[in-house]
């Protein structure tokens, strides 16, 4: 699946992280981070519609998938009650659920023409789950 968070946001994030943390241990960091840096998450908003000039980087079958995965993703978080800390801060979690909304639904709008038949992916694409 190709990335839609360019390399250089994802590397600044990783470093930012690393400061405080193991690299790696503290990976919703890094996601809220992300989504920050991107002007995706302001406080309590988010603006999933940022995401879209990312997309017009990829071939316009993917590109579709890519603007389908955000438009189902902001569906979803529409929906779904904001979680809040006690203290009204977003949700620390909330840059890691999109990021993994994205990857879901990107994978899961993947143009025939870009799938890879593997035995693995053709049986994560019917649904089966893995441990």
């Amino acid at each position: 699946m190709e990335q839609l968070i360019p390399r250089h946001v994802r590397t600044k994030c990783q470093e930012k992280a690393a400061v405080h943390h193991n690299p790696g241990f503290m990976a919703y960091e890094v996601a809220h981070c992300l989504f920050e840096e991107l002007e995706v998450i302001d406080g309590e908003k988010v603006h999933l519609d940022k995401l879209y000039p990312l997309a017009e980087q990829f071939p316009v079958d993917y590109r579709q998938a890519v603007r389908r995965a955000i438009d189902e993703c902001d569906e979803r978080l529409k929906n779904s009650k904001q979680e809040k800390l006690a203290d009204g801060k977003q949700c620390p979690m909330l840059g890691s659920k999109l990021e993994n909304c994205l990857n879901k639904a990107t994978f899961n709008n993947c143009p025939n023409s870009r799938w890879r038949a593997s035995i693995t992916c053709n049986k994560v694409r019917e649904g089966l789950e893995f441990c």
